[in-house]
């Protein structure tokens, strides 16, 4: 077989299994989010909806561009893969203090004092993805799509019966905290199972100089974009009640199932594809 049929071939089961794990996961999570719909209020979606933007944010300040870094950079090492690994971790804890400390500060903000609490413990997810990050990258640059396929399918139908019975016992909004906290921690352990990398070196200032140099330039433009899609969530929910918000969070999610899952699938896999070419 040629270099160009390998290729292709590649190529081709790489959209595939990144396609069927995008609508898979996004189905799932669309019946999980219609089970909890039915047994919540839209108050209770209204309130995870006013700290998403803040863990958006942070997701994006943790990654700091480094992924795609790692993905572009052609003569990549294992000091490379432990630098990132942890800068994003460092990065995490460091945020998720920041969002203990200003939870208040946010819970006055919106005139929910009961919101302290839930983002204390919510943003917890920020450590907890932080500490996967070159493990979903290391597969993305291998174009094992499929385990990451099943990492993810098997982490969201966990949570999601395990948020089910949460609800079923009356935690209400604390469900959704569920869902999420442990949605990314199954996820994380899977990766760190079967991800096959673990760091081998301690940080490197001239290995992190080289990834943020490219890497820092996408951090802004991501602070930016994410800052963009999500402000809508800040508005209504400092200026409207909970339930409003809610069913604004919900309407958006359900008509994000399909929207833009192939050609997000195409970009995932020609990325690391024309990188490594």
């Amino acid at each position: 077989m040629t270099e160009y049929a390998m290729l292709k071939n590649k190529s081709i089961l790489g959209v595939i299994w990144n396609f069927i794990e995008r609508i898979s996961v996004r189905l799932v999570s669309f019946v999980i989010m219609i089970l909890l719909a039915r047994l919540l209020s839209p108050d209770d979606f209204g309130i995870i909806g006013m700290v998403v933007i803040f863990l958006n944010i942070s997701a994006v300040i943790t990654d700091s561009g480094i992924t795609s870094a790692l993905i572009q950079k052609q003569n990549r090492t294992e000091k490379d893969f432990s630098t990132a690994f942890f800068f994003n971790v460092v990065i995490g804890i460091l945020l998720y203090f920041i969002l203990f400390v200003s939870a208040p500060l946010i819970s006055r903000f919106y005139g929910v004092s009961f919101l302290v609490p839930i983002i204390r413990v919510l943003c917890i997810v920020v450590i907890v993805n932080s500490l996967v990050i070159v493990q979903n990258t290391q597969l993305r640059i291998a174009m094992n799509f499929k385990r990451i396929f099943i990492i993810n399918f098997i982490s969201i139908l966990i949570s999601g019966v395990i948020a089910i019975i949460a609800v079923n016992n009356d935690l209400g909004v604390w469900s959704l905290v569920i869902y999420t906290l442990f949605k990314a921690s199954i996820a994380a352990l899977l990766f760190w199972l079967f991800g096959g990398w673990y760091p081998r070196y301690f940080f490197s200032f001239e290995a992190f100089k080289g990834l943020f140099s490219f890497g820092s330039k996408l951090l802004i433009s991501g602070i930016y974009a994410t800052i963009i899609n999500n402000l809508y969530n800040v508005v209504i929910g400092r200026n409207f009640q909970q339930v409003q918000l809610g069913y604004y969070t919900k309407a958006r999610e359900f008509g994000e199932v399909t929207s833009g899952t192939l050609s997000s699938a195409i970009q995932a896999v020609s990325f690391p594809l024309l990188a490594d070419t």
